[in-house]
Formats: structure tokens, sequence, C-alpha cells
């Protein structure tokens, strides 16, 4: 009886113990042409970041900007994680270890094409886009969290020099969707049951520089317009995925009235969105209406706000929908804010810094 006492208490002490450290993690790569390596750390439930380790691809970074979104990606709740190596063109899968957060290097495989930037993963399927081959190549996650290539050759953009931006799924993963900056488009694919794509469709782009994208409720598609920088002229467009990959806008883009938005976070309730200004070092906060409307938190369109020089460069969210991440790669810092009930962001402490100036992609559970 007093053995099974003993045992009954350490569960009870192992489960209190859980409790107390469990919440997710909070990923981002050096993209350091030397060899890339994956920045972990522990998310805690207030937010708090404490650094994990720091865990080598085995593959290579650029040591320069990718001008992309996505370049991490976390799959099938939170058990694998890939990471894109755009100097060695592959692609580097870790096995998640739990709440903790801590990695383990399982798989290196070429990304099928050159210079790999962004990666998206539906259920079983991983797709990545090969910047300097302006193609898409889609993998299978097997059960080990290894990827084996789909059959059948890479799946080409609008066109060659496309300067494309992301690949990311629909909500419902039936519709696969890139960004090109150089050409004004978007490229979207039909998805089919068994993986595969179908031929490209284009979509014009409402306003110059399309970058990043996310998709929030009813496949509703929301794309920064960074309007080739253009001092406070970037906006967020919004379309609305089809059935058979087509993209319909809806209505008309909305002014961040900042300048170059090009990275965007859209809560998991698809109430709010959040856009990076890496020149103004700002945030912008838009509330979303059931039909997908953006309409601007602050009328200066500025949500959040960071020291000069900080450079935001990317955005995440927490998967409890309380908490937004900001990649710094200016002031070498994750940045951390609360989301208020009414989509207001309060800055918090308990970010990371040291980070440094070659940082590329956010990633966080």
């Amino acid at each position: 009886m007093r053995a099974m006492k003993l045992a009954l208490r350490s569960v009870w002490l192992g489960l209190a113990v859980a409790s107390t450290v469990q919440a997710g993690g909070v990923y981002t790569a050096t993209n350091d042409a030397a060899g890339n390596a994956v920045m972990a750390y522990h998310r805690a439930k207030n937010g708090d970041l404490s650094p994990i380790q720091v865990y080598p691809t085995g593959g290579l970074g650029t040591s320069a900007g990718l001008g992309n979104q996505g370049g991490l990606a976390i799959a099938q709740n939170a058990r694998w994680l890939y990471v894109v190596n755009a100097g060695s063109h592959d692609i580097t899968a870790f096995a998640i270890g739990g709440s903790q957060g801590g990695l383990r290097s399982i798989q290196r495989i070429a990304s099928g094409g050159n210079k790999p930037i962004s990666l998206t993963v539906f259920g079983d399927l991983l797709y990545v886009l090969n910047a300097d081959s302006d193609s898409v190549s889609g993998f299978r996650i097997g059960d080990n969290g290894k990827l084996s290539p789909l059959p059948g050759p890479a799946h080409t953009l609008s066109g060659t020099g496309v300067g494309a931006a992301q690949v990311h799924f629909s909500t419902d993963g039936r519709t696969l969707v890139v960004t090109e900056k150089a050409t004004n488009h978007i490229v979207s694919f039909d998805v089919d049951g068994l993986g595969g794509l179908g031929p490209a469709m284009i979509t014009d782009s409402p306003a110059p520089t399309p970058f990043g994208f996310a998709f929030g409720r009813r496949n509703q598609l929301f794309v920064t317009q960074a309007n080739g920088g253009s001092a406070g002229a970037s906006s967020l467009a919004v379309f609305t995925a089809q059935p058979g990959g087509k993209l319909s806008p809806v209505g008309n883009p909305v002014a961040t009235r900042q300048t170059a938005a090009c990275w965007v976070a859209v809560t998991l309730d698809g109430r709010f969105a959040y856009t990076a200004n890496t020149p103004n070092d700002t945030v912008s906060g838009f509330r979303l209406s059931e039909n997908g409307k953006p309409d601007l938190l602050d009328p200066s369109g500025v949500a959040a706000s960071f020291a000069a020089g900080s450079k935001p460069v990317d955005l995440v969210l927490s998967d409890d929908n309380q908490y937004l991440y900001s990649l710094n790669s200016g002031a070498g810092s994750i940045g951390l804010f609360h989301i208020e009930t009414d989509g207001a962001l309060a800055p918090m402490s308990g970010g990371a810094s040291g980070l440094p100036a070659t940082i590329n992609g956010l990633a966080a559970f």
C-alpha cells in the first residue's frame, strides 16, 4: 500500500511539475553561410521565452536576406519542425521533444530546386518554394517525420526571375498559393486528393510587390503589398480561395499607412491581422470583419513600435492565440506582445536577445 501511495504521489508530482513547464516552443534560423542552425526557445505559459539550445541543420544559409516568409514550418501537432537551407539547396527535418521544445535532427534532404526559402505543411504534405528555380516541389511526411519527394517534376511559377516570396496552403488544404514580388502576381494551384497540383493560375495583385500572406477563416487570404517600398504606401489585400484554386478579390486593399509591409500574421480565430513594417520599426494591426474586410486598429497604422533600427522582419503567433512574436533583425531580438481582447498589442519584456543579424524565419507552437 505504501509503495502504491508513493508511486501515486510521484505521478502527481510529475504532473504538477509538467503543468508548470508545458507551453510550447519558438524557433528561428541563423541563415549563416558557414552553417545554418535553429535557435530554439521554450515558451512559458505567460509568453516568456527562455533559450534551449542552438541546433545545427547540417546545411548552409546565405548570410543575406532571403526576401521571404515561412522559412520554418511546424507539422502535425508540433511533432516535427522543417527548416530551409537556402545556401545548400536542401531541407532539414527535426523531431520536436514535446512541450519543452527541444529538437533532434532526423533528416536532411534536397529541396528539389535551388535556394529554398519557404515551406508550408498541411496534413502529411509539405511543399517548398525554390526561389532561384521559380518552382515549388512537394513531399510526403512519413510517420517518422522524414520527407519523401512526391512523384513528378517540380511545378513552375508564372515565369523566370519572378522574385517569389512565400508558399502556403489554404485553410482547407485544397489550394496552394505563391506570391511573386517581381511580377506582381499571386500564383495558385488546385491540390488534388493525392497531393498533386493542377496548372498554375495567375491573379494580378491589386498593388505592387505582393509579399507575405496568411489565411484566416473560410479560406480568406490576406496578402501584404509593399508597393515597391514607397513611403507610407503599403497595404493589405484580401482574397478568397475558391474551389478549384481560383482566387477572388474581396473589396479593395486597405492602406497600412506605413512603409514596406511585408510580413503578416492572422489570429487563429480570424479576428485580427498584423503586419511588420521594417523601415518604420512598427507593426500595424487590423480588425477583420466576418467577410474578411480589414480595418486599422489605430488610424495611424501603428499598433506597436520598436526602437529605431530594430527592423522587424517576421511575425508569428503562439498556438494559444495570446501572444505575437516579432523577429527583429536590426536589434537581434525576438519581441513579445500580449494580444488584448480588442486586438491591441501590449508589449512584454520576456522576448529574446543576442540573435545574429542574419536570422531568418519564425515558427511557434
